[in-house]
Order: C-alpha cells, then structure tokens, then sequence
C-alpha cells in the first residue's frame, strides 16, 4: 500500500534535490568496510555540505560504523545510538538541518518545547 507513497531514483547524492518543505532523510552510507572506497572521509564531507545546502528543515538520520568518517559531515548530531549492524558496532545519529545559527536553533527548540 506503500507503493503511491515511496518513489525509488538511483542517482549519486550530491545530484539528488529533495523536495521542499522539510522531512526525514535516512541513509545508510558506505563504511570503507564491504564496499572499499579510496577517499571515504571525502564521501561524508561530501554528504555534510549536500544536507547543509539542500537538506533545511530535514531531521538526517546516519547509520555508519566508521566513526572517524561521520566527524567528516561537519554537523553535530542531536542523537545519537549505538548499535550493531551484523557484528559491526555503529552509531545511527540524527542531525537536524537548519537555517542559521545553531545557537538560534536551541533556543527556537528549547522555547518550543
């Protein structure tokens, strides 16, 4: 009953524009472990800048077991879990994308709440 709802696009995320108005966004990105990538640390700078520019009002949810990639998004994470991916221990953090400062975006939250 899904099928109206969920449209699937193979395309490379920087390419990607999602549509406007905010929502989630939650990916599972390469670690370097199964598929081996030269310039992985690139790949979640990469993915930082893309969810920075084009992702406002989006709640991004990573999953990754390469924890020294994920410092490479450039965003600090609000939440985050610790868990296991097969035997792999991962982090699945969420991080909210926002226009402005993140300073303005606790004090907006904090009053909201």
């Amino acid at each position: 009953g899904f099928t109206r709802l969920i449209s699937l696009r193979n395309k490379p995320f920087d390419k990607f524009i999602p549509p406007s108005g905010g929502g989630y966004l939650v990916f599972n990105p390469p670690y370097g472990e199964r598929i081996k990538i030269k310039q992985i640390e690139g790949l979640y700078t990469t993915i930082g800048n893309c969810m920075k520019y084009f992702w406002k009002n989006y709640q991004a949810w990573i999953l990754s077991s390469n924890f020294e990639a994920l410092k490479n998004i450039g965003l600090k994470p609000d939440v985050k879990f610790k868990l296991f991916n097969g035997k792999l221990e991962c982090r699945y953090q969420n991080f909210p994308i926002f226009e402005g400062k993140r300073a303005d975006y606790i004090e907006n939250k904090n009053e909201a709440q």
